[in-house]
């Protein structure tokens, strides 16, 4: 028997001509009042792929379990299926920074250092699925979505001076949707990955929101211990 995942595989790539991400969807305008001094961008990687990133390789297993198929799927479909979405984290919380949080020139006063604290991801658009289904598509060509993708999450950014003592830390929830969609909307990858950069970008704004009263103290402890001396990658 066919699992619904599969079913909506299948729906997924009889869409053609779907939306794909631009650059401009990984910025948005949402600038501090008084940006930081510039800092290095950090990400947790282990807490993304191990999240969402994994799981979208493990649908990619899965889908070749179903399909006969119960070897590694090929070296661009783990590009595709890991590969890309940990690309979006770095592209989105580096444009976060640079962009809305720090200032964009001059040395750096420390890290801001970003993990993955919780993140789930659901599919509300199941209603769509059985007129997707008994029409052949056909309803799907006439417009109506095929599904909905919704990453709710929980992001963790830290603030560390130059010295790599931990001024400030802060969480926020982030939640996305993309719609599954012939020509607006989405492939079903493209809607995981579009749902999944809106959570992270709306978790930032939280952040910030949050950060507002904070500026004048981490701008004086970011300013105490002056400017990075060496690499802070180790």
């Amino acid at each position: 028997m066919l699992k619904p995942n599969f079913l909506i595989v299948l729906c997924a790539l009889s869409l053609g001509a779907c939306r794909t991400l631009q650059m401009s969807d990984f910025h948005q305008k949402d600038q501090l009042a008084e940006p930081l001094p510039p800092l290095t961008l950090q990400v947790h990687a282990e807490s993304f792929a191990g999240h969402f990133a994994a799981e979208m390789l493990r649908e990619g297993l899965t889908y070749g379990a179903v399909s006969g198929n119960v070897w590694i799927p090929s070296p661009y479909g783990v590009y595709t299926q890991i590969g890309e979405p940990m690309r979006d984290v770095f592209t989105v919380l580096g444009n976060e920074l640079n962009d809305n949080t720090t200032q964009r020139a001059g040395e750096k006063y420390g890290l801001a250092r970003f993990k993955l604290i919780h993140y789930e991801r659901r599919e509300p658009g199941w209603g769509w699925l059985v007129p997707s289904v008994f029409t052949l598509g056909v309803a799907n060509l006439a417009g109506m979505p095929a599904n909905k993708i919704q990453s709710n999450l929980e992001l963790q950014m830290e603030i560390l001076d130059a010295d790599k003592n931990v001024v400030a830390q802060y969480r926020a929830p982030g939640s996305g949707k993309a719609t599954v969609k012939m020509y607006s909307g989405y492939s079903g990858f493209g809607a995981k990955r579009k749902a999944n950069l809106l959570a992270l970008q709306e978790a930032m704004r939280h952040i910030r929101k949050q950060m507002e009263a904070d500026l004048p103290k981490i701008n004086a402890a970011l300013e105490a211990a002056g400017t990075v001396k060496e690499p802070m990658n180790k």
